[in-house]
């Protein structure tokens, strides 16, 4: 079994009458439909509250590492950007869909059996083996409906997804490269990998943050820290953008509130100017 710390959600999976819905802990009794995922007692919801450039933003004053690092690219597209965001921690498998009838190790039900003993809230990354995963969708209606009843709070693949409409009333997140009408032949040939997606390697574990913004690991020694350091910059922000809509603007006024809030850690190196024309 693969072992992954817990970590605070608020949202848990309810069946609402003939369907499966992720709700808010809030509007949920102490059942659970899923047997041993028990909501959290301390500082449940909080990072899922946050949205993920919020995150970013606190990262970056909590921990050394570079805003130009710690994020997944471009190339992945969030579906539903209207959705909450997705916060949970990776379970990663290597997927492909052999064009051939010869026999291939698959770990495909390993990785719904891994799944399901899971206390934690579990993002599935599923990363293309092939060099090009926009010939087949790895994951559709049936499979999220799967992981939906499993306690998973997203996919995040470098391949296709299909059944668009039917996942996003299930609201689960789902973030992809492509959207492919075609099923796979799909086999899990690896699980719990560290894998590179996207241009950033995540591992089984590791905490993943999504919404329209895109997706960042964030740091587990910072998590407990994040909402309230998203907290104070916003409202850092929220100065500059209202300073922006009163009578008493200036550009130096800007600037010098500007200068107030930094965006790098103050232990990071300062960037170097170049050359002035």
């Amino acid at each position: 079994m693969l072992a992954i710390t817990p970590i605070q959600s608020s949202w848990q999976v309810r069946i609402l009458g003939d369907e499966l819905k992720r709700v808010p802990l809030s509007e949920s009794t102490n059942d659970s439909s899923r047997p041993g995922m028990n909501p959290m007692t301390t500082g449940v919801g909080a990072l899922a509250e946050v949205d993920t450039a919020s995150v970013a933003n606190a990262i970056q004053e909590l921990s050394e590492r570079s805003p130009n690092s710690g994020f997944l690219s471009g190339q992945l597209k969030c579906r539903f950007p209207a959705l909450s965001p997705m916060c949970g921690r990776a379970l990663t498998a290597e997927v492909a869909s052999p064009c051939s009838d010869e026999p291939h190790e698959n770990r495909y039900w390993e990785m719904w059996e891994q799944l399901e003993g899971l206390d934690s809230p579990t993002v599935l990354v599923l990363k293309c083996a092939e060099e090009d995963g926009s010939r087949y969708a790895c994951f559709g209606e049936v499979m999220a409906a799967l992981a939906l009843r499993l306690g998973a709070v997203g996919v995040v693949t470098d391949a296709g997804i299909r059944d668009v409409e039917e996942i996003e009333e299930m609201k689960f997140p789902c973030f992809s490269r492509y959207v492919v009408p075609s099923r796979a032949n799909l086999i899990v040939s690896k699980l719990g990998i560290p894998v590179t997606i996207a241009g950033q390697e995540v591992r089984t574990g590791d905490v993943l943050h999504g919404d329209a913004n895109g997706i960042v690991v964030v740091p587990d020694d910072v998590v407990d820290q994040i909402p309230a350091e998203s907290a104070r910059k916003r409202l850092l922000e929220d100065e500059l953008i209202n300073l922006t809509r009163t009578n008493d603007f200036t550009l130096a006024a800007f600037k010098e509130l500007r200068s107030q809030i930094p965006i790098l850690h103050t232990d990071l190196p300062t960037r170097t100017q170049g050359p002035t024309a």
